[in-house]
């Protein structure tokens, strides 16, 4: 009976270690996959940061670039009719 006993015992023991080692391995993949997750989400908040920053670097280029063309037009507005005052 002792031999039954101790083989018994050690089926048990198994099952038992293979689910508590299962449930080791599915924590720490959960809790690796929360990391990896985090620093994607840290990645892709740095990008969007980025992103707005180069839209505002655009924004502010284009309206240089229309106030220029702006000015520009106007002076060419301004030669017109000294030419015409010329021709005159």
């Amino acid at each position: 009976m002792t031999h039954t006993f101790g083989l018994l015992f050690t089926e048990i023991f198994t099952i038992y270690s293979l689910m508590i080692s299962g449930v080791i391995g599915l924590g720490a993949g959960f809790l690796l996959r929360l990391a990896i997750n985090a620093k994607q989400k840290k990645n892709i908040l740095k990008l969007e940061n980025e992103m707005l920053s180069n839209h505002s670097r655009i924004l502010t280029l284009e309206k240089q670039l229309s106030m220029l063309e702006k000015d520009n037009y106007e002076l060419s507005k301004t030669n017109v009719k000294k030419s015409e005052l010329k021709v005159s």
